[in-house]
């Protein structure tokens, strides 16, 4: 786990508690599922060494797995399996961290483009 990622993590914790004091609340809401999304993202890369496992059913994603520096092939002695890369979603896989921090954007960009509802 990098610093800057602890950081941006605090960061986003003490920004979201900040929104609900100001009466923030649609913002409020879009930082816990990105903060959420965030730290479960960044759980599981902390407990696999450093990288994010990927379930790989079909065996598309080995080749890639191999050579990456990032991510990893999910085995039975993967920590966290059910944080991990296991959801194919827009044609390639995505972890429940990744889908709350898309919702977290998209309420992130309502709240932006539309004000306050």
């Amino acid at each position: 786990m990098t610093l800057l990622r602890i950081v941006l993590i605090i960061y986003m914790i003490f920004v979201s508690v900040d929104s609900l004091a100001q009466g923030l609340y649609l913002l409020h809401i879009a930082f816990i599922f990105y903060s959420v999304g965030a730290i479960g993202n960044t759980l599981v890369v902390y407990k696999n060494g450093g990288k994010m496992p990927v379930f790989d059913k079909d065996g598309k994603y080995s080749k890639k797995l191999e050579k990456s520096k990032t991510h990893c092939l999910l085995t039975k002695e993967t920590k966290m399996p059910y944080l991990a890369d296991i959801y194919e979603l827009w044609g390639g896989m995505a972890s429940i961290g990744d889908i709350l921090i898309y919702i977290g954007l998209v309420i992130f960009m309502i709240d932006f483009f539309f004000g306050r509802l």
